[in-house]
């Protein structure tokens, strides 16, 4: 017998009875979560400590009153927690993409003696700025960041913060968050298997 889950609307047997509006209303776009940490070079610091321990087991002994080398790796990871920001994006369709391309600022296209190429009519040619839509894209995904330390959470981020939090960074510790933003937009394009009904 088929029966639906209990967290599924029952629409309706009958085409009348389905409206398909709330359908829709039900739907969500892809999402995913992002993980960035402020402090990298308490990564540093955790591999250290935990090829010190690897190299020499021994080495964690207590028994002279100093902290143990265990003990500093929970340190380490504990800070390393409190320096998080969770990022929730979401997918982007592609009329919002192509709005934020065409918003996007412009540079001039130089040759390789550094001047300006001109396209037939005279003007100098120009392309989107890529990093600058890159800020802009990812800054449009994000519905929601969290501070893993206090669990506090905002809805949005401005291109300008997420730039600074890039160039703070660098590209490595950001990059996570950027390939998410890209790759949902492919996300949803191949579905699943999953059972078009439940045996009872």
């Amino acid at each position: 017998m088929t029966s639906i889950p209990e967290d599924i609307e029952d629409f309706g047997a009958d085409p009348d009875g389905f409206d398909i509006d709330a359908w829709i209303d039900q739907g969500a776009r892809p999402r995913r979560e992002v993980t960035v940490y402020r402090s990298w070079d308490l990564l540093e610091e955790y591999e250290r400590l935990v090829k010190q321990l690897d190299e020499d087991a021994a080495a964690d002994d207590e028994s002279m009153g100093e902290v143990s080398i265990r003990e500093q790796i929970e340190d380490v990871i504990a800070r390393m927690e409190a320096s998080r920001l969770v990022f929730t994006v979401q997918a982007l369709t592609g009329e919002e993409l192509k709005a934020l391309a065409e918003k996007a600022p412009t540079k001039p296209i130089l040759d390789d003696d550094g001047k300006p190429m001109l396209g037939t009519d005279g003007k100098p040619r120009k392309r989107v700025d890529q990093v600058t839509l890159g800020d802009m894209t990812a800054a449009a995904a994000v519905i929601k960041v969290t501070d893993g330390a206090t669990g506090k959470s905002k809805s949005t981020i401005s291109e300008k913060q997420l730039r600074k939090l890039r160039v703070t960074l660098g590209d490595g510790p950001t990059y996570g968050l950027y390939r998410a933003v890209t790759e949902l937009a492919q996300a949803g394009q191949v579905i699943p298997s999953v059972p078009s009904s439940r045996e009872h």
